[in-house]
C-alpha cells in the first residue's frame, strides 16, 4: 500500500505505509547528529526501495520545515504531511504527534506508473492516511481493500519481498 505524495508528467513519488521492518525507530535516531527523547518501541516502516539510507516522516498536520516535503489533503480536508526534515522529527516527538519512520521510499519514472496500473500491477482508492495512522501498519492493507468493497481473500497477489 503506497501513499501517493507527487504525481505530474516527470514522474512519481510515494511511501509503503504498511511493511514493518525489524528496525525499532529508536535505533535509528541513536544514529542522528540530534539526541531524540526514547520512546516505546515502534518498528521503522519500509518507505520503498529508493534510498534505503535515507528516513521520511509521515504524520498529520502541516509541516513547520516548507522547503522539505510535502502536505496533502485528505478527502476530508485534513492535512498530512511527509518530511524528511530531523526537526520537523523532533518538533512531532516534542508535542508527543504520532508519525511513521519510512526507511526509503517508492519512486517512478515519467508515465511508468500510468504503465503498471494499466498492466494491474496496482489498485488505487482514496482512503484517508488518517485513518491509516490509526491503524497497526499489520492492519492497514486490509483496511484500504475493504474500504474498496473488496474482500482480501478475493485478490490474487504474492507478496514482494525487497
Amino acid at each position: 500500500m503506497i501513499l501517493l505524495c507527487s504525481y505530474d508528467q516527470e514522474g512519481a513519488f510515494g511511501l509503503i505505509l504498511n511493511r514493518p521492518l525489524e528496525i525499532d525507530v529508536n535505533m535509528i535516531l541513536k544514529q542522528v547528529p540530534i539526541t531524540f527523547p526514547e520512546i516505546p518501541p515502534k518498528p521503522a516502516l519500509f518507505g520503498g526501495p529508493v534510498g534505503m539510507t535515507s528516513c521520511m516522516i509521515f504524520f498529520e498536520g502541516e509541516r513547520t520545515i516548507q522547503d522539505a516535503g510535502c502536505s496533502l489533503l485528505d478527502q476530508d480536508e485534513k492535512t498530512i504531511s511527509v518530511s524528511p526534515s530531523l526537526k520537523e522529527l523532533d518538533r512531532l516527538m516534542t508535542k508527543n504527534i504520532p508519525f511513521e519512520l519510512m526507511l526509503g521510499s517508492a519512486g517512478w519514472g515519467g508515465g511508468q506508473l500510468d504503465e503498471e496500473i494499466n498492466e494491474g500491477s496496482w489498485l488505487y482508492s482514496d482512503i484517508s492516511p488518517l485513518i491509516l495512522l490509526a491503524v497497526p501498519p499489520s492492519e492497514r492493507y486490509n483496511l484500504a481493500i475493504t474500504q474498496m468493497g473488496i474482500q482480501p481473500q478475493e485478490i490474487w497477489h504474492m507478496s514482494i519481498e525487497e
